[in-house]
């Protein structure tokens, strides 16, 4: 622009006197806008569709006061559609969302058995998993192997301290012989969790030389008891491979799937007092589904 001085026309520089522009409420660098845009002592405001207090990133600029959409200082959102997803949320276990914003589906999450880790956690493997059968955290958590794999997956394993081929002899009446199984978990877990299943395996097997199981009098020589103490004798396969009761080695038992009937928490056997009786047991570990 142009002023007078004594009697003569100047030309004047609008900007003479312009610095860079700072958020205080001045002009300063004479264009006409006050505290715009990437002002020097500016902060980034980001946009917060969802109102949750945070914002995406890529989605900001830096200003000198909040200026709609840019609203809040804090980002991590990965969903600003969902005012129930941001990084503050708690995650919820059972459902397929990111709801903390971890870049990961429910992450910390310890869930109640294998069957529901395999349903809710994406890509969830075989191996060592920590549980909380009692769902409300009130009771300890404690860990057990899980099969995500054998027929469909989710199967929780309790191991116990059995699980070796036993030998057994010396010992005749009916179940005379007495061998407690201690399980890895205690045993009102493993209830917890059985409660929540369907599908129950564990294998029990009587390798067995003049050793018989059942004399056919009422007279069981091979049974184990429940954790509640009653006594099971439904052999699976039957008993009738060792009920031959010769000098050759023969083999009775396979898979118990009567959950009623699990877990083996004793074994008892007998009929190997004579030199010429003896037999091993196995116990494989529980699995539930």
């Amino acid at each position: 622009f142009e002023v007078c001085v004594d009697g003569e026309l100047q030309e004047c520089d609008p900007f003479e006197g312009a610095v860079e522009e700072s958020c205080d409420g001045l002009d300063n660098d004479c264009d006409g806008k006050v505290d715009e845009a990437d002002a020097t002592d500016c902060l980034t405001y980001y946009v917060d569709a969802d109102s949750d207090g945070f914002g995406i990133e890529g989605s900001s600029q830096c200003l000198c006061a909040v200026t709609p959409p840019y609203v809040v200082q804090v980002t991590g959102d990965c969903d600003d559609d969902n005012i129930l997803i941001h990084p503050d949320m708690d995650e919820n276990c059972y459902n397929e969302l990111d709801e903390d914003c971890t870049d990961a589906d429910n992450d910390g999450c310890v869930y109640k058995s294998c069957k529901e880790i395999l349903d809710y956690v994406p890509g969830a493997v075989s191996g060592e998993h920590t549980l909380d059968s009692d769902g409300d955290g009130q009771k300890p958590s404690f860990d057990v192997t899980c099969d995500m794999d054998t027929d469909g997956g989710g199967w929780t394993i309790f191991h116990h301290d059995t699980e070796a081929k036993t030998h057994v002899t010396g010992v005749e009446p009916p179940g005379a012989y007495s061998k407690d199984v201690t399980y890895l978990a205690p045993i009102a877990r493993i209830q917890e969790v059985m409660a929540l299943s369907t599908a129950f395996q564990q294998n029990l097997i009587w390798d067995c030389k003049g050793s018989l199981l059942y004399n056919g009098n009422n007279d069981w020589y091979g049974y184990w008891l429940d954790p509640l103490g009653d006594k099971e004798t439904g052999w699976p396969g039957g008993t009738s491979a060792c009920d031959t009761n010769d000098q050759v080695w023969r083999q009775s038992g396979g898979t118990i799937t009567d959950g009623d009937a699990l877990p083996g928490a004793q074994l008892h056997f007998g009929d190997t007092g004579d030199s010429s009786e003896e037999g091993y047991h196995t116990l494989g570990p529980l699995w539930c589904r």
